[in-house]
């Protein structure tokens, strides 16, 4: 019965994104400014209202996330246009930021072999080149140097947390890090995408996929952080029981 409860509740809070993915892009494909004002902040509030019916812990890492995340969102649906462009970049770079540091926490070296260490090597070079040249095609079109600057920065963010998400899950290969390294994943072609339905080709079939990873990327993050807060708990039991049995012991 309690594993049917926490079934239907994962069900809900997907079907609950996926409700706001598909608002989402039903605004932006057909520039209903209003709606996307109302529905595209709303991404980060469900998320962490979910998230705390179920947990207690959360990292300060992934609070800082959240809050900048939803600072961008907001600011990026505000009418006014280059001031806030310039806001809402800041904060989603700071996001980024917050996730990359999170995993850097959880990098303890380097513990594979050689071969591995060098296919993880060229596959950061081979991500960073085609950004790069991404990077030269959008600085041709973006009239603004300040975007291009942020596209930059976020990117670089995003290649540099795929790249120790990676490592991370190559020397622990646990359930945490499968996690967080598919969330980065999905992060990353999210932001490719945006930028390319914005300023390349606009079609209403990249706006969905941009918007859907977007939205897995939160719920591989959802799963993420339950799976670490169930194992926080499981540690403070057993370091408990140790207590309690040290003491008698005594």
């Amino acid at each position: 019965m309690k594993n049917w409860i926490k079934f239907n509740y994962s069900k809900i809070f997907i079907s609950i994104l996926l409700l706001l993915i598909g608002v989402n892009v039903f605004a932006t494909v057909f520039h209903h400014e209003f709606l996307l004002q109302c529905v595209k902040p709303l991404f980060v509030p469900v998320f962490v209202v979910f998230y705390f019916s179920r947990c207690d812990y959360i990292s300060w890492y992934l609070v800082s996330f959240f809050c900048f995340s939803f600072l961008g969102d907001f600011t990026s649906v505000v009418v006014d246009a280059n001031s806030v462009i310039k806001f809402s970049n800041l904060f989603y770079l700071l996001a980024h930021l917050s996730l990359l540091s999170l995993v850097i926490t959880k990098f303890k070296g380097i513990k594979f072999g050689t071969f591995l260490g060098t296919y993880l090597i060229v596959v950061f070079i081979v991500n960073t080149y085609l950004l790069y040249q991404l990077y030269t095609v959008l600085d041709d079109i973006i009239t603004s140097p300040t975007e291009v600057l942020f596209f930059g920065l976020r990117s670089v963010t995003l290649i540099v947390l795929a790249f120790f998400s990676f490592a991370v899950y190559l020397n622990a290969d646990t359930k945490s890090s499968i996690l967080y390294l598919v969330m980065a994943l999905c992060f990353i072609f999210s932001e490719v995408l945006f930028y390319i339905r914005n300023y390349y080709i606009y079609d209403w079939s990249l706006v969905l996929v941009e918007r859907l990873l977007y939205g897995c990327g939160l719920v591989f993050l959802f799963y993420y952080m339950v799976t670490k807060n169930k194992a926080k708990k499981r540690a403070l039991k057993i370091r408990s029981y140790n207590f309690v049995f040290n003491k008698h012991k005594k």
